[in-house]
């Protein structure tokens, strides 16, 4: 679970600033200060198991990254004291976000591909943050006497099926079918979304970004309702109308004060990252990325960032397709350019150890992280090309004081289970299985890892302690599970 840690948060909140407090839209009376109880969070908790269990994932440390730091970014003005948020990124191109009582925030990959500015992120993020901060969820159990895990099971169901409909065209007329079935169980009220919009908009313009951005995220929608004869996954279960739009943009218009329109680096980056993953050839994206870069440059910041990312999205498709000699030219001026960015630091790097160069790669990456220690991409990198060079020792510590400071990220487990295995530490190896299967849901299967790892613990008490009791804490998950 990746940890949003308020102190730090409330800081980068004040250096944000460009904006009147007097005038932005007030927030709800229930959102003073919002707790989030330990039943919500154990709840939450299991219900991401479930669903790390039902679809496939992301594990791309950069976009996970990224998502982090727009999120510390917007935390600090949601009125919600606990400071612990729990992302996960769905593998779906669909437009789609959602959050769960217990502080999960679920973005689908493709949210990226459909946001043209880093603000209309920041938009939909907001708008999330704003549905779990006024406990939109428990209220409409509340309020409909239903049972929460029932209600969240629908919500599961949802998020699984938009996800299948993402990657299965034959299937996505079977599964919008489904899903629309769900929504007049799991859709919020045109009170709580109004409600989200407003503190949504509060969120987003005291983090310095323009509210106008969720009003140019909801034309889009609407328009790709309108266009494309379906609408958004994330209309499902977030109804939009052209009358909420209307009081929406009524709304952002009452906001003054100064927010820049453009985007960070790290935005066009991460898309250009999204566009390699989501095209279905890396050749055909090496096709876009080069016709983009040969089209005239239109001489703003805005279009000098596109094509800096076009660089580097021709250089990341050029690996993945295999032309590294291609990949090393883009590379190459991508580094003359903006060779202090990390993720190209890291392109570099990676293009350097699979190109028989491991010691120059790990050099760079040791160099980047002189600049920027505990950097959560640039460790995962570092970890992955030092253990293909041999450097076993550096990798496992390098991983083992990420999962201390990410215990909740299942692909740092299965990897340090990879590396465990390669150093013949086995009671390791089958400790580190144990914590990736159960946070993929499979806790019989963490249960039986967690048997064979006592076996070849023998003798060692402090790891036979620590594996006794997490035995006791799944097999309580077993006997009484909370979703």
């Amino acid at each position: 679970m990746a940890r949003i840690w308020i102190g730090l948060a409330l800081v980068l909140a004040v250096l944000a600033g460009g904006v009147r407090a007097d005038t932005l839209p007030e927030l709800s009376a229930t959102q003073s200060r919002t707790w989030v109880t330990p039943e919500e969070k154990a709840l939450g908790a299991a219900w991401l198991r479930r669903l790390r269990g039902q679809v496939s994932t992301v594990d791309d440390p950069w976009l996970t990254e990224y998502l982090l730091d727009l999120i510390y970014r917007l935390y600090p003005q949601t009125g919600m004291d606990d400071g612990e948020i729990s992302l996960v990124v769905v593998d779906s191109p669909e437009l789609n976000a959602f959050a769960v009582p217990g502080g999960v925030v679920g973005v689908n990959g493709g949210l990226l591909l459909h946001t043209q500015r880093e603000d209309e992120l920041a938009a939909v993020l907001a708008h999330e943050l704003a549905h779990l901060s006024q406990r939109h969820f428990a209220r409409r159990q509340d309020e409909a006497g239903k049972q929460t895990a029932i209600s969240l099971a629908g919500l599961l169901a949802s998020v699984v099926v938009a996800a299948a409909a993402g990657s299965d065209a034959g299937f996505a007329a079977m599964a919008t079918t489904q899903a629309y079935t769900l929504q007049s169980q799991l859709a919020y009220s045109r009170e709580n979304e109004t409600e989200a919009d407003n503190v949504g908009m509060s969120i987003l313009a005291r983090s310095g970004f323009s509210p106008l951005a969720m009003t140019d995220m909801f034309q889009r929608m609407i328009e790709a309702s309108r266009y494309q004869g379906r609408a958004p996954e994330y209309l499902m279960t977030h109804p939009l109308s052209e009358s909420r739009l209307a009081q929406a943009q009524a709304r952002a218009r009452q906001v003054s004060g100064s927010f820049a329109r453009s985007s960070g680096m790290a935005f066009y980056l991460v898309q250009a990252r999204l566009k390699v993953r989501y095209a279905k050839r890396p050749e055909d994206a090496l096709a876009s990325f080069e016709a983009q870069l040969k089209a005239p440059e239109l001489g703003s910041k805005e279009a000098g960032m596109q094509r800096l990312a076009a660089l580097y999205g021709a250089a990341l498709a050029a690996m993945t397709a295999g032309q590294d000699e291609k990949a090393g030219e883009r590379i190459r001026m991508l580094a003359d350019e903006l060779g202090a960015e990390p993720m190209v630091q890291a392109l570099q790097a990676s293009w350097l150890a699979r190109n028989g160069q491991p010691d120059q790669a790990l050099h760079l990456l040791r160099r980047a992280l002189e600049l920027r220690p505990g950097r959560y991409a640039l460790l995962r990198i570092y970890a992955r090309i030092a253990a293909e060079a041999g450097e076993l020792s550096s990798a496992i510590t390098t991983l083992r004081e990420l999962a201390r400071d990410y215990p909740d990220e299942p692909a740092i487990w299965s990897e340090l289970a990879d590396l465990y295995g390669k150093s013949g530490a086995l009671a390791q190896v089958h400790m580190a299985r144990a914590e990736a299967l159960q946070l993929k849901g499979d806790v019989q299967g963490a249960i039986r890892e967690l048997r064979e790892a006592r076996k070849k613990a023998a003798g060692d008490y402090i790891a036979a302690t620590r594996i006794v009791e997490r035995l006791k804490t799944f097999e309580a998950w077993q006997r009484n599970p909370v979703f």
